[in-house]
């Protein structure tokens, strides 16, 4: 009898697999650079290099990170701009003008209010006048030149011993003495409006002008800002100190009854007074982040995500 075995039955060899070749990176990690970092001498001496290298990059850090840009970098070795900031530093004996801004509500007609900004004999020692003298005459790089202010002028002009009036048949331009409060050179500085009754004027806001001193560098333009907001920033809580006020809140708009600085050239260098904050703030919340993401990857292991977090913030 012939019996036919059933094909299910049949035992059929397993293919043979093809063995999978390793990528060429993951051999050479593996194989050599894994076990070169890792050998008895070269992990220490890589340690002791990194450590060293980071102690050297914080040790720099106060004087080697110099905050803006050197406006020479940014032109071509054959601009004719590179000798005029040669000239510029060499030949200018004066700044840029500064002009410290008095906002709206100030009461100048008071006598309190006239105190505290001019700057005769008779006014308050720490007036807005007063104070830009005596900085001057101290020696501060960043203020230099006379006070340009149309207060004294005005005052000087009601003195007994100044004719205030024209004489009769005679004319104008023959008065030498109206000059002090004219309006040729204090014209711009004053805004004025119309009062609640509308029958007289009022000081919307006003300056006065200071000049800076030779400013040559980014780091002058930066020190320069960052002096005369020092000189304006006192006035306001103590304007409102001396008027039984309360003093004014610290935003970036001027507020009433305050003083500011302006100068040309502020708009382009500004921004470089709050950048290490800032560049700080970024930081410190971006490692914050890491860690928290580290720290739940690594299943809330603290050594392992200190290890990590050191490591990356040594790269920063």
């Amino acid at each position: 009898m012939l019996f036919v075995r059933p094909l299910a039955a049949i035992q059929t060899s397993p293919p043979k697999k093809k063995k999978k070749r390793l990528p060429w990176l993951y051999r050479l990690v593996n194989y050599a650079l894994a076990p070169f970092i890792l050998s008895k001498w070269v992990r220490p001496t890589l340690f002791i290099a990194f450590l060293g290298w980071i102690c050297f990059c914080i040790a720099i850090i106060p004087d080697g990170l110099i905050i803006g840009l050197d406006q020479e970098l940014s032109m071509p070795l054959d601009s004719y701009v590179l000798s005029y900031f040669k000239d510029v530093a060499q030949l200018l004996a004066v700044g840029p003008p500064v002009y410290f801004v008095v906002t709206e509500g100030h009461a100048y007609d008071t006598l309190t209010g006239q105190n505290q900004i001019c700057g005769a004999k008779d006014c308050y020692n720490n007036s807005l006048v007063k104070t830009l003298k005596t900085r001057i005459a101290e020696g501060d790089r960043q203020v230099s030149s006379m006070v340009y202010i149309f207060l004294n002028q005005w005052l000087f002009s009601l003195q007994d011993n100044i004719q205030l009036v024209f004489p009769i048949n005679v004319e104008f331009w023959f008065i030498a003495c109206g000059i002090y409060p004219g309006k040729a050179q204090f014209g711009n500085a004053i805004a004025l409006a119309d009062s609640a009754n509308g029958q007289s004027k009022r000081v919307l806001s006003s300056h006065f002008m200071v000049h800076h001193s030779v400013l040559k560098t980014t780091e002058d333009f930066i020190d320069a800002i960052r002096k005369a907001r020092e000189i304006s920033d006192a006035f306001g809580a103590q304007w409102a100190k001396e008027d039984g006020r309360s003093a004014p809140p610290l935003t970036f708009a001027p507020q009433p009854n305050t003083v500011f600085p302006y100068s040309i050239f502020y708009v382009y260098y500004e921004q470089y007074l709050t950048v290490a904050k800032e560049t700080l703030v970024q930081l410190s919340l971006s490692i914050a982040a890491v860690t928290v993401i580290t720290w739940i990857l690594l299943g809330l292991d603290v050594v392992a995500t200190l290890n990590t977090i050191i490591g990356v913030a040594a790269i920063l």
